[in-house]
């Protein structure tokens, strides 16, 4: 009788109260939680396709360098179009004929390219490359990035 008379008081019955237990709620916010951590590490590389082109492209450098060093045949990396690379080797830098090596290549992300397609750079079997060169990456929305490739094989970003 004292319980019926105290929930009256507060205006709620017993029988009427609805809602969701503690462990219920915690379970709910739990499965929430960890599916907003997955779509923004998803989405953050969709809205950062500079950023991933960049990463990819001194990534296929370094992994040229290093291919030439441990087959001790020269390997260069040459801009096929404005949003491709491939990595070919040959007998040396200066050589005519190139094969091309399957293992390694780059297709860039979707709106990002290469301001220019007409250069190569050689890294011989010491991993010295053949030029100095800047590889400048553009994406109509995040603006460009420059990645400086040293005579040395090291790779430097500009700016």
């Amino acid at each position: 009788m004292y319980d019926r008379c105290l929930s009256r008081a507060r205006g709620v019955a017993l029988s009427k109260a609805r809602g969701f237990s503690l462990p219920e709620a915690m379970a709910v916010l739990a499965i929430v939680a960890l599916a907003a951590m997955v779509s923004v590490g998803s989405f953050r590389s969709l809205l950062a396709p500079l950023r991933r082109a960049d990463e990819q492209l001194q990534a296929l450098l370094i992994q040229t360098r290093a291919r030439a060093m441990v087959t001790t045949t020269p390997h260069r990396v040459r801009a096929a179009t404005t949003g491709a690379l491939v990595v070919e080797h040959a007998l040396t830098c200066g050589s005519e004929s190139w094969a091309n090596d399957s293992r390694l290549g780059l297709v860039l992300p979707e709106g990002v390219t290469l301001t220019e397609d007409a250069w190569e750079v050689c890294f011989d079997s010491r991993g010295m490359a053949s030029v100095n060169l800047i590889l400048t990456l553009h994406h109509p929305r995040d603006g460009e990035r420059a990645i400086e490739v040293l005579r040395g094989g090291t790779l430097r970003r500009q700016g």
